[in-house]
């Protein structure tokens, strides 16, 4: 199995590599790339790495998209719900080092839209 990882590369990005590489060992998978968007537009069509992510993603074999957490997707409930769909159609798994429950932009959108896992 194999993961990408989706980063805001600020000053949590040592913490959250590691917390992504430990949610990638939960899930038996090896992270291939990771992309980060420093200091970018919080719309994800505008950010140059959550571009390469999702061609990155639709040109290779990949199982999860790890992310720290739901809202480096996108801080918008309607760009989050494009984005996790666009993740989804690409046959991968949008996963969050906090996990779904303890997501709760994850949580409640996976609930009401039925688009996670």
């Amino acid at each position: 199995r194999e993961a990408t990882v989706m980063q805001d590369g600020g000053a949590w990005f040592f913490r959250n590599s590691e917390l992504v590489r430990w949610k990638a060992h939960e899930l038996s998978a090896k992270v291939i790339i990771e992309f980060s968007d420093h200091g970018k537009p919080s719309d994800p069509v505008k950010r140059s790495d959550f571009r390469r992510l999702l061609q990155y993603i639709s040109e290779n074999k990949v199982d999860y998209v790890i992310v720290p957490h739901m809202g480096m997707i996108s801080q918008t409930p309607e760009r989050f719900l494009e984005m996790a769909e666009k993740i989804k159609q690409s046959g991968v798994e949008l996963v969050s080092t906090r996990g779904q429950e303890a997501d709760e932009l994850a949580h409640l959108f996976a609930r009401k839209y039925k688009i996670l896992g």
